[in-house]
């Protein structure tokens, strides 16, 4: 290119020469251009190594891992003339098996003043920062460009809304339920599904219940699973429940805390010297009122507890524990041998009453059963 660039002067004097400047220049025109964005990964990169000015850096990102993710861009010919493009790994890239990049438009042709869609997939299978270096050439032409490929993967913002559950104490056989959500804030939904080896235990029986074992959560949305524990044992529960959501490099972890625990009573009989008789459960045990007079009154003292309390001095085996002490319900029935259920009654047959008939009994503390027989009349218990 040639030119000659003048300078007008209205008032310049006669004798002097006008303004001008001679103007030479050459320019090369390239035999493509790569329509990529700006990146600055090249000040933002960790890494030992300083990356050669040669590389144009294409960037990916991955939310979650896993998944295919794919970048698409226009190579342009501004040439006047068509030709075969080529994309290469570099000789150093060439044998790595993880590789997460991967070329789908390798080679083809662009025709004079035309645009080529090139296509690239980068599927991470770990997290972190992954890089892989490639060359475009033109095919026939002494013309190389060298790229440095970039992928990141974001873990995805899924998690539940509480921390864990805690069912605390339940009575063997009974059956507690809580519900806890996975809750969703990105954009694109994420299937989960829940890993039953975590919490079965092979041969025995399930405590805990997951429902559903899977599903779908909605972007930014939230999905409820109900958790149901039954105890069978008498000890104490601790299960990592595994949830898998896809795309997502760890498992979610629910925690599930329980005890199993079933009712402990003693019943000591104390009769009218004051003596102390252990009853057992299952065992037919004899109170004798003996011979009485009419409208006279005999009663028995029963003391309801736990196993471990002592009552000589006020304490049990457990007061000390943060534990809460158990509650249970308690009811009497009279039976008669051959009659089946009988009212107490204390004015008529047969002149038996119970006191309290029913109540609320705690571990902790001692509960007293007085029986009283006051015949008002002649009158035979009959194994009552």
């Amino acid at each position: 290119f040639a030119g000659v660039l003048r300078c007008d002067l209205p008032h310049l004097p006669s004798d002097r020469p006008p303004l001008q400047l001679d103007i030479d220049a050459s320019a090369l025109r390239p035999w493509c251009h790569f329509e990529l964005p700006q990146s600055d990964y090249r000040s933002r990169r960790q890494a030992d190594s300083v990356l050669d000015p040669k590389y144009q850096i294409m960037e990916f990102e991955s939310l979650g891992t896993r998944i295919k993710n794919t970048k698409r861009f226009y190579v342009l010919n501004p040439t006047s003339e068509s030709y075969e493009f080529l994309w290469k790994l570099e000789e150093s890239e060439q044998r790595k098996e993880d590789d997460a990049f991967r070329c789908v438009t390798k080679r083809g042709t662009i025709l004079s003043g035309k645009k080529y869609e090139m296509v690239f997939e980068y599927m991470p299978t770990t997290v972190g920062t992954h890089e892989s270096t490639w060359t475009f050439s033109v095919l026939g032409k002494n013309a190389v460009q060298s790229f440095l490929l970039a992928g990141a993967v974001k873990e995805p913002r899924i998690g539940t809304d509480r921390p864990n559950i805690n069912f605390a104490r339940l009575l063997l056989g009974a059956n507690a339920r809580e519900t806890i959500s996975i809750v969703n804030k990105e954009h694109i939904p994420f299937a989960f599904t829940i890993a039953t080896s975590s919490y079965e235990i092979e041969g025995q029986v399930p405590v805990i219940n997951v429902s559903p074992l899977s599903g779908v959560v909605s972007p930014g949305a939230s999905f409820p699973l109900e958790v149901a524990f039954r105890p069978s044992e008498e000890k104490s529960y601790n299960f990592n429940i595994i949830c898998n959501v896809k795309r997502r490099d760890k498992p979610l972890l629910i925690n599930v805390k329980g005890e199993g625990y079933k009712i402990h009573t003693k019943m000591v009989l104390e009769d009218k010297t004051g003596d102390e008789r252990l009853l057992h459960p299952g065992v037919v045990e004899l109170l004798d009122f003996g011979e009485m007079q009419v409208q006279e009154q005999r009663s028995y003292t029963l003391r309801l507890s736990s196993p471990g309390y002592n009552r000589a001095d006020k304490t049990d085996a457990d007061q000390t524990s943060e534990t809460p002490a158990q509650r249970y319900d308690f009811v009497w029935e009279l039976r008669h041998p051959t009659r089946g259920l009988i009212v107490p009654r204390s004015h008529a047959p047969p002149y038996l009453t119970i006191s309290p008939m029913h109540g609320v009994a705690t571990q902790l503390q001692e509960t007293l059963v007085t029986v009283a027989y006051t015949p008002f009349d002649q009158h035979d218990l009959e194994g009552t």
